[in-house]
Formats: C-alpha cells, structure tokens, sequence
C-alpha cells in the first residue's frame, strides 16, 4: 500500500545513538498512519542550536543549509523527532530568507563541496505532524487503550515553541497543544509550577552543578504533584531526565528518595492506540516504566 506521505527523516544525534527508544515508538506511529520515511545519507549534526550559533552563524547556517540540500536532492520536506535539530533547521531556513547577503555567502560556501541551498524544503517537527496532520479524531477513534487515572507531567523544553516568531508551534509561555493530546489519550495533564523551565541539560557542558540543579529542581516539583511519568518530545531534555536522573539522585539522595519514569509523547501514543509494551522500545530506558505499563494494563 502506498504511503500518504514521505519524508526525509533526520534523526540527529541523540536517537541513534542513545534513545531507540523514541525512534522505534515515532517508527511504529507513523507507520500505521501511512506516512513514509526516507533516510538521509551523509548527514551531520544539525548542528546544535545554542553553542556553534553562538560562536559562528556563518558555520552554524552552512552546516544545517548542507543537510537540509540533502533532503533537498531527495524532493523530500524534513520530519526529525529532535527539538534542538527543529529550531536549527527552522532558525536557519528563517535567516536565509530573510538575510540575503547570509544566504549567498552559504551557496558560496556549499558550492565548494558542489551543494545549494534553495530553500525550498519544509521543516517539520514529529509532534506537529501527529497534532496536525493526523490529528484529534483520527487517533480517537483509534485509541484501544485509554491511559485513565495516568498522572503525567508534561515538560514541553525550550526548543518546541522558542524563538516563537520563527517555531510558530505553539504559546511560547502557555503551551496547550502537547496538554491536549496527553488529555486525548484518557490521561490526567497535571499542571504544577516551574512547567516552562529549562531542563538544564545544556547547562551542565559549562555548568555543570547548575544543570543537574536544575533538573532536580523539576523533578522534585513534579513528584510534589503525584504524577506517574513526565511526558515530553525532546531527546535533550530525556537525556537530562531519564539518562542523568540516578546521576542526579546519586547528588541529591536526600532529596531525590524517587523514580520518575520518563516517556516520549510517541510512546505513550502507541501504547493508547494499541502497541504492546514488548513492540516498543521500553527495555532502553534508564528509569524502566515497569509501574506505569502496569497501571495502564492492570496487573495482567
């Protein structure tokens, strides 16, 4: 059967090598909505949003402009389930056009390596595929498995929805949309303060106490609130809440007495619309959801 849809998926860095986790729950989502993903041969790191943007723009734009010509060459738009590698690619697709002089002097450096960049492919973010594409009614009728009487803390990050005049995803400082398709799926959005904080994970390259403080700060707030999991789409900030949590609970161990299971919205997705627990990815998490999948599924 033919797809509804193509991509070019761009992975980034974090996915493959660290979470399959959160590619295999996106794969297996996407796929029963007929929509088809391509690989992107010879790409790089996005590269990061903060640091390099920061020390070089014109680097910072050729590197993202030379993978972007990549999907370009393929007729293909981007969908990357990364937030950091979302705003590169829109910060830069955003700069290019309205910098001309920054655009010519990015052909000039990619026609040294026989590139252009045109333009002309679109940037997506997974979660703006599932929220508008295949969207409320279409996964509603499809849910098997409502997630009732699951407490989910929601940490939407910094890159989803910031810059706002070029992400355009969403309220930059009251997101609702995320919210929304955690309520779709039968589970409580539990509301609790400090929702739009940093996680902190790219504080801790230069500072490093200061980072781990940070993420430690949200967990604390989030288990004051009693939920089961918290719920996001970044690998960043997954990084910072499910592969540094027994690194942060090692430094605070008498404030961090916990576990807090830490789940991509994907994931929770497919196990709503009917993925059993052993078809995703679950195996990979530092902080296992053992106590979640039971609540969902009961003591079976």
């Amino acid at each position: 059967m033919s797809k509804l849809k193509e991509f070019a998926l761009f992975l980034g860095c974090l996915i493959p090598y660290h979470f399959p986790e959160m590619e295999v729950a996106a794969r297996k989502v996407f796929n029963k909505y007929d929509y088809g993903f391509k690989e992107m041969e010879g790409v790089g790191c996005c590269p990061d949003p903060v640091a390099l943007q920061s020390a070089d723009l014109l680097t910072w734009c050729s590197l993202a402009a030379r993978n972007i010509s990549i999907a370009q060459e393929m007729d293909l738009d981007i969908l990357t389930l990364c937030s950091g590698c979302y705003e590169t690619f829109k910060t830069v697709k955003y700069h290019l056009e309205h910098d001309e002089k920054l655009f010519d002097k990015v052909n000039e450096v990619l026609g040294q390596i026989g590139r252009e960049y045109t333009g002309k492919t679109e940037i997506y973010h997974s979660f703006e595929i599932i929220y508008n594409e295949i969207g409320k009614e279409r996964i509603k009728k499809d849910i098997v498995k409502e997630l009732t009487g699951l407490r989910v803390g929601i940490h939407y990050g910094c890159h989803l929805v910031k810059p706002s005049k070029i992400m355009q995803m969403d309220n930059p400082e009251d997101p609702q949309k995320l919210d929304e398709m955690i309520t779709l799926l039968g589970a409580t959005s539990v509301q609790y303060e400090g929702k739009m904080d940093c996680c902190g994970s790219v504080v801790t390259r230069t500072r490093e106490e200061l980072g781990y403080e940070m993420g430690k700060n949200k967990l604390l707030t989030i288990h004051d609130r009693g939920v089961d999991c918290m719920a996001l789409v970044c690998p960043c900030c997954y990084q910072q809440f499910d592969w540094r949590q027994p690194l942060i609970k090692r430094r605070y161990p008498e404030e961090i007495t916990f576990e807090i299971p830490i789940l991509s919205y994907e994931e929770l997705l497919a196990l709503a619309i009917g993925f059993k627990p052993e078809e995703l990815g679950f195996k990979f998490h530092r902080v296992k959801a053992k106590e979640v999948i039971e609540k969902i599924y009961g003591d079976a």
